[in-house]
């Protein structure tokens, strides 16, 4: 990052935009670059780090590591003033913090004043060896300001640095091995420096150590706060999951596929897969499983969080998601009923094209991703997806998950009586999955707690009767949606794989519904 950003000073560039919250880091690493700048001949040719805030006006930054402040200027706490006075500076980097709420200002006068000072500013500093520096968590960039401005995004922490801010919390407290510094780092991905020194103490005071399950804790409430992923903790695993043994052989084989060994394998990491069908048919259960037989965290985008009311701000609220992922990686991504979130994006946009813009990101994102965040989406519908998404390179495999067969549906029964703590072999399970035909995951389990009520109402434990007059109380989704799930099931034939294995002399096309 450090090349990346004084390739820019050298190169002239009046305004750059660094996209993080963490101006603490930032600020160092903008000193460190002023400080040891070089021409192209190799010779010295140091810029001077200037701050900006609405609070302090100006103040050089000098000191060894940037420690020491002076205030500058006059009455430069307004950011017109400010940008007036920057551009009579030379060789300087000046950073403008916050500034996106100065460029996007409700006074209409107050932000073409600003937004005319800065384009003004950009102008004259070029030649005066001066860059100006907005550094914010949040891009705010005017239309009338997008060719001066380069944005810059500041990465998340990486292990590297992860580990020496964990030995510095520990300062040698405990004697930690290669394997327990990698699994604390690892958990640590995704956090600031700020959050992962804060995650590091707490847990030395807690755990009276450094726990890599603590840490993500911790970092499950940090990325919570992003308000976009959704964070799960690993609490199901493939044996809560009846059935899809296809699927779950698919995702057993890639168990270690995220590993160094694979890589000197020759292997590329998996990038994801598409579980489409009927609804209620456990997709979303086997995406919590599979970050679970990984041991890998779990991250729910919630794309209609992305959206935004400001301009610019859903396609900033994408990127932030996705970097967030990336940091956190190696991850999966769980996008779920993704033909909600995507339908409809080849028809005549509504919304001035925000949404093909978000949709476009995510699809370029997905195809170049280099960072091992495997996207596990799940669909109802997927005739409502646009063809883009579905195009080969986008996911590894798509599987199409059916109805229930006869042992599934046993396998199933005894999965949720289990759960709620009956014994499965005092049931006939042969008879209650025969009762059940055409029956998904869901409405079984609805079943078994259904005749849980009226067991738990009478005031006696459940009996076979329960669940038997449960399932002929029950109107399965087979039933009522049959034409749709005839077309789910032509669609698939020939363009997915099957979840799980064909009944013996069944075509699941040809199932009689």
């Amino acid at each position: 990052m450090r090349d990346k950003i004084a390739a820019y000073f050298r190169a002239g560039y009046p305004a750059l935009y660094i996209l993080s919250p963490e101006k603490g880091r930032v600020q160092g690493e903008l000193f460190a670059v002023a400080k040891e700048l070089k021409r192209l001949d190799g010779t010295p040719n140091p810029r001077q780090l200037v701050l900006w805030d609405v609070l302090n006006g100006c103040e050089t930054v000098s000191g060894q590591q940037g420690e020491l402040r002076t205030l500058v200027g006059e009455g430069t706490t307004d950011p017109v003033g400010a940008l007036l006075w920057a551009q009579t500076q030379e060789k300087k980097v000046i950073v403008f913090k916050d500034f996106h709420y100065f460029l996007d200002a409700h006074d209409v006068r107050a932000r073409s004043e600003v937004h005319a000072a800065f384009q003004q500013a950009c102008e004259r500093v070029k030649s005066k060896f001066t860059t100006l520096v907005i550094l914010s968590a949040k891009q705010v960039i005017p239309v009338e300001l997008e060719k001066l401005i380069t944005v810059v995004e500041f990465d998340l922490p990486d292990a590297q640095l992860l580990e020496r801010i964990l030995q510095a919390v520990n300062r040698n407290r405990h004697q930690l091995t290669r394997e327990q510094l990698a699994a604390v780092t690892e958990a640590a991905l995704g956090l600031t420096e700020a959050e992962a020194e804060n995650a590091f103490a707490l847990s030395l005071i807690q755990t009276s150590g450094f726990d890599p399950q603590f840490v993500m804790s911790e970092k499950a409430q940090a990325v919570r706060r992003s308000g976009i992923l959704e964070y799960y903790a690993p609490d199901v695993t493939m044996a809560n999951v009846g059935g899809l043994d296809c699927l779950k052989d698919w995702l057993r084989r890639r168990a270690r596929a995220f590993s160094p060994e694979a890589r000197q394998f020759g292997l590329p990491e998996p990038k994801g897969l598409l579980a489409t069908g009927i609804p209620g048919t456990g997709k979303s259960l086997t995406a919590k499983a599979a970050a679970s037989l990984w041991q890998k965290p779990l991250l729910r985008l919630d794309v209609g969080r992305v959206f935004g009311s400001l301009v610019g701000e859903s396609e900033a609220n994408i990127r932030l998601a996705l970097k967030l992922a990336e940091a956190i990686a190696p991850c999966v991504l769980w996008l779920d009923e993704v033909e909600k979130a995507f339908a409809g994006m080849g028809g005549q946009s509504l919304d001035s094209g925000t949404s093909a813009r978000v949709f476009g990101s995510f699809l370029t994102w997905m195809q170049e991703k280099k960072a091992p965040v495997f996207v596990f989406a799940t669909a109802n519908d997927i005739s409502a997806l646009p063809a883009e998404l579905l195009r080969k390179g986008r996911f590894d495999e798509i599987f199409f998950v059916d109805l229930p067969s006869q042992a599934e549906r046993e396998e199933i029964f005894r999965i949720h009586l289990g759960l709620r703590k009956r014994e499965a072999g005092a049931f006939d399970l042969e008879t209650l999955a025969s009762s059940t035909k055409d029956f998904t995951g869901s409405e079984i389990e609805a079943v078994v707690v259904e005749a849980l009520y009226s067991a738990f109402d009478e005031g006696r434990d459940l009996i076979e009767e329960d669940l038997e007059l449960a399932a002929m109380q029950t109107v399965p989704l087979a039933k009522t949606m049959s034409e749709r799930i005839s077309g789910l099931r032509d669609w698939a034939k020939g363009r997915a794989r099957l979840a799980s294995t064909p009944e013996t002399n069944t075509v699941m096309a040809g199932r009689e519904l």
